[in-house]
């Protein structure tokens, strides 16, 4: 965005405002995400956007199934350690107050 937008930007225009700047940066970026076809490995001549929009199903399958080998259900997962170390400690008071 530096080299493409800003760079150029810069040389061509002096910018009042920071809404002018804006503006123009919110032009460039529809072009640049929405109109131009984009020459990526995986785009095939597709916009960005519409790259971004076809692969969004796949990338949620994915995500879900990442998601579920991190975090397993409840009843599967195991107690942090420090629950375990005060369950110990619990236990040890116990038997200490016994004796």
């Amino acid at each position: 965005m530096l080299d493409e937008f800003y760079r150029v930007a810069f040389r061509k225009k002096i910018y009042a405002t920071i809404d002018d700047l804006q503006a123009d940066l919110d032009l460039w970026m529809r072009e640049f995400n929405q109109a131009r076809p984009h020459q990526g490995k995986w785009c095939f001549g597709k916009t960005p956007l519409q790259t971004f929009l076809d692969a969004l199903p796949l990338a949620k399958e994915k995500s879900s199934r990442s998601t579920a080998a991190i975090n397993p259900p409840p009843h599967d997962r195991k107690r942090p350690a420090r629950a375990v170390r005060q369950i110990k400690w619990k236990l040890l008071q116990s038997v200490l107050a016994k004796s």
